[in-house]
């Protein structure tokens, strides 16, 4: 009697195969390596091989329509190999024109920084006819790498109609959108309800000149996530001061806010200004609806200090206290109803935020009750 064929890894189910991978350091990286092994991890690996394509026109061709239903990301990207074919504008647009209203599940589209020309005008009005495009990643050439994220934009001066057409083509379904704060006013049209708008993160300080869009906007989005840049001058933190009130005052109905107000401990001038309690206290204090907030308030007691690499490692606790406290005193005069959770940055590896559930006694004080994600 023959023993039984041993169990193969091509033998297992799909989901098994799926299943087992998930457990690798990078899932979805190690899926696509076992992709070219045989037929079959081709056939059970396609979703992840193909989720994000990359396209460069002077070297490739529009993905094929097979792989239509499984490409979730797609980047316009320069040659990959050297090449001397022109970088043909029109062609890409018409191609976009022709393909994207079949593409499903295109969610995210990138645009490379080494792209001649950056975004222009034609592209923006082509990537309308996305179904489901949710994020954007504009590199421009012509900004800062630092502004370069979800929503990148250039410079003011630069490519305006760009940014209002690209905002407004996709305001049916764009959920994230990541600019400077400079560059906020003038980037939407006031005339547009972006229905799908979940996270405006604004990067920087906040324009000091009162825009007469500030009110129409702030009824027209109550979820924002406002990021301050360091502090390295009391003239920085003037403005900061400028920055809270300015916010208070024409997006009263912030739900959430994120604040990473980072600080420059070296400076002599600033070494006894650091406490952020008293004027974020205030500006809470002028938020009805808001319902989260997150502090990285760039702590002096943790500069020079190693990250902590495990919740409950040497010092740990005795610095989540610490942040309790600061927590409390930050929400203590938040008038909002709504506020449901806080969460105070202790750069923990791999997870750094401490988060709390805030709850109030009888006599409406809060307290807070640990999350632990």
């Amino acid at each position: 009697m023959n023993p039984p064929r041993p169990v193969q890894f091509e033998d297992l189910d799909d989901d098994i195969l799926i299943y087992i991978t998930s457990f690798a350091l990078h899932p979805s990286l190690t899926q696509v390596k076992l992709f070219n092994l045989s037929r079959r991890p081709r056939n059970v690996f396609k979703p992840a091989r193909f989720y994000h394509i990359q396209w460069a026109p002077r070297d490739t061709d529009f993905p094929p329509q097979d792989l239509f239903p499984y490409i979730h990301a797609l980047s316009l990207a320069p040659d990959m190999y050297t090449t001397y074919k022109a970088f043909d504008h029109a062609d890409i647009v018409d191609q976009l024109r022709q393909n994207l209203p079949f593409l499903p599940n295109l969610e995210t589209f990138f645009l490379s920084p080494l792209i001649e020309g950056g975004l222009w005008t034609e592209l923006v009005e082509a990537l309308a006819a996305a179904p489901k495009l949710i994020n954007l990643c504009i590199h421009s050439p012509c900004g800062p790498a630092s502004e370069a994220c979800h929503l990148s934009l250039p410079h003011p001066k630069r490519n305006r109609l760009g940014r209002s057409r690209l905002l407004s083509s996709c305001h049916t379904t764009l959920e994230h959108v990541e600019l400077p704060g400079k560059l906020f006013f003038g980037s939407f049209d006031v005339t547009v309800d972006s229905t799908a708008l979940r996270n405006l993160e604004v990067t920087g300080f906040w324009p000091d000149v009162i825009h007469p869009d500030a009110t129409r906007m702030s009824r027209k989005m109550s979820l924002k996530v406002v990021r301050s840049p360091k502090i390295n001058s009391t003239e920085d933190l003037a403005t900061e001061e400028l920055m809270l009130a300015s916010i208070a005052q024409k997006h009263s109905l912030l739900e959430r806010v994120t604040v990473n107000r980072l600080w420059n401990h070296e400076d002599e001038v600033l070494e006894n200004l650091w406490d952020p309690i008293p004027r974020f206290r205030l500006f809470l204090s002028n938020l009805h609806h808001l319902k989260v907030f997150d502090f990285n308030l760039d702590d002096p007691e943790r500069y020079l200090e190693f990250r902590f690499t495990e919740r409950g490692g040497p010092g740990f606790w005795d610095y989540v206290e610490r942040l309790e406290k600061l927590a409390l005193d930050v929400i203590g005069l938040c008038p909002s109803p709504k506020i449901q959770e806080v969460a105070m940055f202790h750069d923990l590896s791999g997870d750094p935020w401490e988060r709390w559930a805030v709850l109030r006694f009888r006599d409406g004080t809060p307290k807070l009750d640990s999350i632990f994600m």
